[in-house]
């Protein structure tokens, strides 16, 4: 119903943003705690699990709205990461047999689970 419009455009670049912000906030908490870290900070499991957690939720979208956009064959400007993920795989070419847009379909459905 949204699909396609200014309010889909606009919407998608916020979060666009906002992931952003919030994965460069995890990678300066990564690099604090494993290569920056104070003295009495111990490294564990369960913070990396917490990072990669955290992580996923708003890594994922990028490569299911770029696959998206690169199985439709319709390429928009914005929203930027989205767009530049879709970009990506026409760059540099499917194998022939996947030329058929069937393939970056297939890597959508893979990408909402």
């Amino acid at each position: 119903m949204i699909e396609g419009t200014t309010f889909e455009t606009v919407y998608l670049s916020i979060l666009d943003i906002a992931a952003v912000w919030v994965i460069l906030v995890l990678i300066w908490a990564a690099i604090r705690r494993y290569i920056v870290r104070p003295e009495r900070l111990q490294i564990s499991a369960e913070a990396a699990i917490i990072l990669i957690v955290v992580f996923q939720p708003y890594g994922a979208p990028f490569l299911h709205r770029g696959f998206g956009f690169a199985g439709s064959g319709n390429i928009p400007d914005w929203p930027p990461v989205g767009a530049a993920f879709a970009r990506f795989p026409i760059r540099h070419r499917y194998p022939q047999k996947h030329a058929d847009r069937g393939f970056p379909r297939s890597l959508v459905a893979s990408t909402i689970w």
